[in-house]
């Protein structure tokens, strides 16, 4: 049973984010009220699977402790729990070693699936970072149908090559992970179902009607016949992704969208945070079609 290390100062939001996780009883959930204490637990067991974290705390804040964790613990990945007008604490922290986020106002309806999602890729780097040891280099090219179940053994096998070359530390392979699974999704929604916005916005909160459009276009002309291709280079030194959709121009936001100081407060731009938040280079084509995404050594 994974084992989740919530921390945070205050005791009613301790209380929220504990009640949120425990809804899935596979979690065995535990709080702490500070940094400090956060590390000390971490120090005195290694049953700790993941930890979430709110950012602005007395004495340690959510950076310092992303900081400590990535140096100490590497191997624990970190979700922060942001609030209003910690938009660049956060942005910092996902620099510096953060997996994933979640905004305060989202937590009851992103907090849980974000921790399973992570909680998967971490899984998924434990079980094969011995697989595959002899590999150097990989050049791995995909078309996919416009079904969002493959995704999730693509970025597995990503994870795997990766480890595999010794690219990054396996705290950057999760983030890698994650990063990889949140823009191919967006690229699917937008690129070969079409989707505008509020559309994203709405199935990234899980609403019926959103789930419903998705899984319509999936089976209608010409949405259903719509692919997408990856091609996935990587070396000890680089990985590098190119993401291509065959539906309507124009339909992935343009380079501009990286640098909107509001990315953190919109759902449907959580691919564009953790893409500018980690990755070392990354740029979209004139044609809105294709990403292009480079991490490094």
């Amino acid at each position: 049973m994974p084992n989740v290390l919530v921390v945070d100062d205050t005791s009613l939001d301790r209380e929220l984010v504990t009640s949120l996780l425990q809804r899935n009883p596979g979690l065995s959930v535990e709080a702490v009220d500070s940094g400090a204490a956060a590390l000390n637990r971490l120090e005195s067991s290694s049953l700790v699977d993941l930890v979430v974290t709110d950012l602005t705390m007395p004495e340690m804040n959510g950076l310092e402790l992303v900081t400590a964790v990535r140096v100490r613990f590497p191997q624990v990945p970190v979700i922060l729990a942001t609030a209003n007008g910690s938009e660049l604490l956060a942005i910092a922290a996902l620099e510096q070693g953060a997996t994933s986020y979640v905004p305060k106002a989202q937590l009851a309806d992103r907090l849980l699936d974000t921790v399973e999602k992570v909680l998967t890729h971490s899984r998924a780097q434990l079980d094969t970072e011995k697989l595959m040891q002899s590999l150097t280099y990989a050049d791995l090219r995909f078309t996919l149908d416009p079904a969002e179940a493959v995704f999730d053994q693509l970025v597995s096998l990503v994870q795997q090559v990766v480890a595999s070359v010794g690219m990054c530390e396996p705290a950057d392979e999760i983030r890698l992970g994650m990063t990889l699974e949140e823009t191919l999704r967006d690229v699917l929604l937008r690129g070969s179902l079409g989707l505008n916005d509020e559309q994203v916005q709405a199935y990234q909160f899980n609403r019926s009607e959103a789930r419903a459009l998705v899984a319509e276009r999936l089976t209608q002309v010409p949405y259903r016949d719509r692919r997408i291709f990856v091609e996935v280079r990587v070396s000890s030194d680089e990985a590098r992704f190119q993401i291509r959709h065959d539906g309507e121009p124009h339909a992935l936001p343009g380079n501009e969208v990286f640098q909107s100081p509001h990315l953190l407060e919109r759902p449907e731009c959580r691919a564009y945070v953790l893409i500018n938040s980690f990755l070392d280079e990354f740029d979209v084509d004139a044609e809105g079609r294709c990403l292009t995404l480079v991490k490094r050594r």
